[in-house]
């Protein structure tokens, strides 16, 4: 706010913008509602394309569509929160270190010496055995040589077979 009369016409057109702005995101039509949802539908089937089901996929289409409309459709609901289709919390070998008081890397090697996981030329490899305690997950980074980052994140259940082990 520079005090001048060209200063507040700039702060009052920026007000009159953001009251425009705002009136038209909290009155949307039936019209914009119908749009919303068939957007949200076709996003929703893109995302099972890509192998998204469930609240991933669910979620995905919620970012698509605030993307292009600049609505949520879980704002529209009220919505923070999407109840999870499992209970099972997985996590990376840092948060499982926090939990038995270990580094990253010893935690590794623990679930290396449990036979969950084995190492190849510096990645770590889920086992056989391991895959029932894991998943594979994409992280939608590279490696220098352009192949896929994945990470394996560990189910809680593998926390008993870690303090059992030590």
């Amino acid at each position: 706010m520079s005090g001048t009369v060209k200063g507040k016409e700039v702060r009052n057109y920026f007000i009159e913008i953001e009251k425009r702005y705002f009136e038209k995101s909290e009155k949307l039509t039936p019209t914009d509602i119908r749009e919303i949802r068939e957007l949200s539908d076709e996003l929703i089937q893109l995302a099972n394309l890509f192998g998204f089901s469930g609240n991933q996929a669910f979620l995905s289409a919620d970012k698509g569509v605030r993307k292009i409309t600049g609505n949520s459709p879980l704002e529209i609901l009220d919505e923070k929160h999407l109840v999870s289709e499992t209970k099972n919390q997985i996590l990376t070998p840092t948060q499982i270190g926090q939990i038995i008081e270990k580094s990253a890397m010893e935690v590794n090697l623990l679930l290396q010496d449990l036979g969950l996981q084995k190492k190849i030329e510096k990645v770590w490899h889920l086992t056989e055995k391991g895959e029932e305690f894991a998943e594979m997950l994409d992280t939608n980074k590279k490696h220098s040589d352009g192949t896929p980052v994945k990470q394996i994140k560990w189910k809680s259940e593998v926390l008993d077979r870690l303090k059992n082990k030590n």
